[in-house]
């Protein structure tokens, strides 16, 4: 398995902040990369400067759902909403991994 933290920091900057720069997610991770035999660097990375520093970032509301938009995307088809969750967390069987959030689906 890959690490599953880098689609959250991806969705995170560029549909939440609306990133201007390119932002990508390895296909298969650290662990793809690997298997297919490509290099890896050692030591601490290059200082580089951003081509688009934090402070030019902003929040893009439109591209963030609450649970209104999400409740009246049912009728009106606005967008399809996936939820990645497996059966046990959708269904509610399941425990969540973080305390004190619901179990169950997306309405």
């Amino acid at each position: 398995l890959g690490l599953f933290s880098a689609p959250r920091l991806w969705y995170t900057l560029k549909v939440a902040f609306g990133h201007p720069s390119d932002v990508a997610v390895l296909d298969g991770g650290l662990p793809r990369w690997l298997k297919l035999g490509l290099p890896l660097e050692h030591g601490p990375p290059p200082k580089l400067e951003p081509e688009a520093p934090p402070s030019t970032w902003q929040l893009a509301p439109q591209r963030c759902w609450d649970v209104e938009r999400v409740r009246a995307n049912i009728g009106a088809q606005e967008a399809l909403v996936l939820d990645a969750r497996g059966p046990g967390r959708f269904e509610g069987t399941a425990p969540e991994p973080r305390p004190g959030m619901r179990g169950g689906h997306i309405p």
